[in-house]
């Protein structure tokens, strides 16, 4: 959406590679971080809310789950939103 890309405009692009997938097609309301053994999840909409699981097996399960999505997203033209990779 441009309000994704308004958001990510403000990273570091230089160590970050984005892809936008269409939001028509995968809807998410919600933002996942993994990192060590945990994974957090923070709502977009109201009420807000954030959830954090600290379980190895959890983290390495969407850990994989975001290496296969990412290795299978196909890109297509810049301009039909589907996938991009942001540069300063």
């Amino acid at each position: 959406t441009p309000a994704a890309k308004k958001y990510m405009a403000g990273y570091n692009m230089e160590v970050t590679t984005v892809k936008f997938i269409p939001h028509d097609k995968f809807q998410f309301s919600l933002e996942m971080n993994v990192y060590d053994n945990k994974v957090s999840y923070v709502t977009f909409r109201e009420p807000f809310m954030s959830v954090l699981i600290e379980d190895k097996a959890v983290a390495d399960t969407q850990r994989a789950i975001f290496e296969l999505s990412w290795a299978n997203a196909r890109g297509e033209q810049a301009q039909s939103g589907s996938v991009y990779r942001l540069k300063k």
